[in-house]
């Protein structure tokens, strides 16, 4: 039954208001994230002296770190978030994953 409630009142709120197109869109700060870590990454290898042709092994497993840390992060807010919101009230719980169905699905 949540899991219709929380479904379909995603969709009134895509219904009523759109898409947001601002820099506090989750997608917006996934890109962020991914750009800092690549940052990161990159200057770690440097600072080790991989060279782009004889250490191609080590640029592709941390380039494989990457998306794992960035998915496992977005999930760990996630549970964390919805955990916190179910302890506050139920019903906090379920706009908060509501909330969060509203802005990661594209009905149109």
């Amino acid at each position: 039954m949540t899991t219709a409630a929380v479904l379909i009142l995603a969709f009134l709120l895509d219904c009523l208001f759109a898409d947001p197109a601002n820099r506090y869109h989750p997608v917006a700060g996934m890109g962020k994230a991914i750009a800092w870590l690549d940052r990161r990454i990159r200057f770690f290898g440097r600072k080790r002296g991989w060279n782009e042709k004889e250490a191609a092994w080590k640029w592709r497993y941390a380039g494989m770190i990457l998306p794992l840390v960035v998915a496992g992060g977005v999930w760990l807010l996630t549970f964390i978030g919805i955990q916190g919101m179910k302890q506050l009230h139920p019903m906090a719980g379920l706009l908060f994953e509501a909330v969060l169905v509203w802005l990661t699905m594209a009905p149109r």
